[in-house]
């Protein structure tokens, strides 16, 4: 079975057809995750706000506190998730640990623009994971987007998560741990050697 995947992998050090393994404990996604890296938490837009006083409330320290916020829910979010899939889909691949995939007829342009994806941060690959040494899970991502939520809602949302989708389109990724060889680089936008 043949997937793409968006990573900033060095494309100098893939080797093509080679067998590869998910063997981190962490992937790259999680770690971004825990070290708020995908938030910008020290720099940014809201950060460039004034420091102005409004009825008593600095705008610039506001900012700063939505921005931990918004990482908080998220990390919490994420963590909830894998409770649930620990606790009821074990043998599903985990968020913490997994490459995300997507299928090839969808138009990585236009799932690269659903991810929030700049094209020029990434290389495209073509994958062929194995069919016996690999866990896959087709799940609707559009579940994710309930950091807000009540904590009953996001467990509600994980397990509708975990329990999958047969549909193949924008909102689809496909979790993946296992063996896999890389099959050609689509897009190569990343020289690490420059």
């Amino acid at each position: 079975m043949k997937f793409l995947h968006f990573t900033n992998w060095d494309a100098s050090k893939i080797d093509i057809n080679k067998e590869y393994y998910t063997y981190w404990e962490v992937s790259k996604y999680w770690r971004q995750k825990l070290e708020g890296n995908w938030v910008n938490l020290s720099d940014g837009v809201l950060y460039e706000l004034p420091n102005i006083v409004i009825d008593g409330i600095n705008l610039r320290e506001l900012s700063k506190y939505l921005k931990h916020l918004i990482y908080t829910s998220e990390l919490l979010k994420e963590y909830i998730f894998e409770e649930v899939r620990v606790n009821k889909f074990s043998g599903l691949p985990s968020r913490k640990r997994c490459m995300f995939l997507f299928d090839p007829e969808i138009d990585y342009k236009e799932y690269a623009k659903v991810l929030e994806f700049s094209l020029q941060k990434y290389n495209l690959i073509e994958i062929e994971v194995s069919e016996v040494k690999s866990k896959l899970s087709r799940a609707d991502m559009s579940l994710l987007n309930c950091n807000p939520s009540l904590y009953d809602e996001i467990v509600s949302k994980a397990e509708e998560y975990w329990k999958g989708t047969g549909k193949t389109g924008l909102n689809t990724e496909i979790l993946f741990e296992g063996e896999f060889k890389i099959k050609r680089i689509i897009l190569q936008n990343l020289n690490h050697n420059k």
